[in-house]
């Protein structure tokens, strides 16, 4: 049986929240937060990560009288396996067309993150006769969404406490929609994040939200400065006890800030930061289409992010 694990937005925000406030490293994208949750030694570490999966490939389907992809999702559900609902089949290629354009729109609405859309071959024996490249199928194609970024201004970096005592640094932005969703903050992590992209307070910045959920800088626009830009530098004190605070190297977890029960992480004097996890992983979820086409119709649905396994009759490609 194949398919992709993923992580829902809601469960990726939640996570990001719990490592941040615990002085740890997030993810890039709801996509490596999963892979890295696979990727654990400790079982227990994986399963707390609140993880989702979608299936869309049937070893031996012809023994379950499935001659077409379509009817290999439809045993795989009547099996009890998820299968995601967002797929439809279509007749010619300005259904495809049109079905990629809809799925474009319903990003935003969607629980988890996609970055495209997969188109297939429908019949099996189709599938056969094109065969594989040397990395892909050569019956199934993706169709890739751009990243929707906006520019805005840095009106402020401040520091927030965590619950744990955490401080980041946080920039304030005059509010921009992005895809949507209108963005007035984000994260900036640590000092050597804020150095190495040399954010400053009044820079015109690029953001994006990262895996279409998590807000995040992507460029500054040093072109455009005023020379009335203000550097920002971390706290000698805690904001909320005004205890004092130092920092040192802790055992390779990047270097911490302490004072009076308050810490700040700062991740290396490299930028590179104390990881405990990896990278990469999965997405998509939701209606369903007309299954009365013809059997050579392709099979639309949401781009997954890991590669199918190599074996006749796989899918997505990303």
């Amino acid at each position: 049986m194949g398919g992709g694990v993923y992580m829902r937005k809601a469960a990726f925000v939640r996570l990001i929240e719990e490592r941040e406030e615990g002085g740890e490293q997030g993810f890039a994208n709801p996509s490596n937060a999963a892979a890295g949750s696979l990727r654990q030694q400790d079982p227990r570490v994986t399963a707390s990560r609140k993880l989702d999966a979608f299936f869309y490939y049937l070893p031996l389907s012809g023994q379950l009288d499935a001659h077409t992809h379509w009817e290999a999702l439809e045993r795989m559900r009547n099996l009890g396996f998820r299968v995601n609902d967002k797929i439809t089949l279509c007749s010619d290629i300005e259904q495809v067309i049109a079905f990629v354009r809809e799925m474009a729109g319903m990003r935003e609405s969607l629980p988890y993150e996609i970055d495209g859309a997969v188109v297939k071959v429908n019949r099996f024996d189709l599938q056969r006769d094109l065969g594989f490249t040397a990395r892909s199928p050569r019956w199934a194609a993706a169709y890739k969404y751009p990243a929707q970024q906006a520019e805005t201004t840095v009106r402020d970096i401040v520091v927030q406490v965590g619950r744990t005592g955490v401080l980041t640094p946080t920039a304030e932005f005059e509010p921009v929609d992005v895809g949507g969703v209108t963005v007035s903050r984000a994260s900036l992590h640590n000092q050597d994040y804020v150095q190495a992209k040399d954010i400053r307070i009044g820079d015109k910045v690029i953001i994006q939200r990262a895996g279409d959920v998590i807000p995040e800088v992507v460029k500054v626009r040093t072109e455009r400065r005023t020379g009335e830009e203000r550097e920002f530098v971390m706290p000698a004190t805690c904001p909320e006890c005004g205890a004092e605070a130092s920092r040192k190297i802790s055992g390779g977890q990047g270097l911490i800030f302490k004072g009076s029960g308050f810490y700040i992480t700062d991740y290396g004097q490299d930028g590179k930061g104390a990881r405990k996890d990896s990278d990469t992983a999965a997405k998509s979820d939701a209606p369903t289409a007309k299954t009365d086409q013809p059997a050579g119709n392709p099979v639309a649905t949401p781009a997954v992010t890991p590669p199918a396994p190599k074996s006749k009759g796989s899918a997505d490609a990303s």
